[in-house]
């Protein structure tokens, strides 16, 4: 946890976060934490989710699938599959009335930094997960992935960013992503709680306007 989450409430239940310790109490090292749990529960602690990214750049699938639910086992909660294909699967752990959607995934991407490991649990650290939550505005542009952005970037640049996330993926190109944010609806009810619409959307604007700068430097 960073010096500036220090006294925020905890964002994560308590399924999630017993269920990720459980986790890597029987998982092998190949696997880690990543995405919005990640960063709200053990980085920066500024917004709600409901899920839980476990990911390996190595090995099998059935691996992890093993140990979630030897993991669930553990807790005394209990696993649904819900979708699963060769590199992808996820379950909704439930446990009285707390829930939680776990992905485990197969991934292939580069990797940029190493791994680490806080409370039992191993890490992406924020670095890679700002290029991650960049390379994912491509696909997607979700509020979760701005208001990521904008609670990571006091801490880098954006053009550190945009470096790191140009070796993830192509499509983490200025002009791609500005594109993308200019052409994708925004839903305000799809904020997580943390910040309000408002800001994100401000957040948005500002982080457009800056990717145009970049694509077009003539123009600015």
């Amino acid at each position: 946890m960073t010096d500036s989450s220090a006294g925020r409430p905890d964002p994560l239940t308590p399924l999630q976060r017993e269920l990720a310790r459980a986790f890597f109490a029987h998982a092998a090292p190949c696997w880690f934490l990543t995405g919005g749990a990640a960063l709200a529960g053990w980085w920066l602690r500024h917004r709600t989710t409901r899920d839980l990214d476990l990911f390996a750049t190595e090995g099998e699938l059935a691996e992890g699938e093993r140990a979630l639910l030897a993991a669930v086992d553990a807790i005394g909660a209990g696993a649904t599959p819900l979708t699963r294909t060769p590199a992808f699967a996820r379950f909704l752990v439930r446990r009285g009335r707390e829930d939680v959607v776990v992905d485990l995934v197969r991934d292939r991407s580069v990797s940029l930094c190493e791994k680490v490991w806080l409370d039992g649990v191993r890490l992406d650290p924020p670095r890679e997960i700002a290029a991650n939550k960049l390379t994912a505005l491509a696909d997607r542009a979700e509020p979760r992935d701005l208001v990521d952005l904008r609670a990571l970037l006091p801490g880098s640049t954006l053009d550190a960013v945009l470096a790191a996330g140009a070796r993830k993926s192509l499509a983490a190109a200025p002009g791609t992503l500005a594109w993308v944010l200019s052409t994708t609806p925004f839903s305000a009810a799809a904020v997580p709680e943390g910040p309000s619409p408002d800001e994100v959307l401000g957040f948005r604007s500002w982080l457009e306007t800056e990717l145009r700068r970049r694509a077009f430097p003539s123009r600015g």
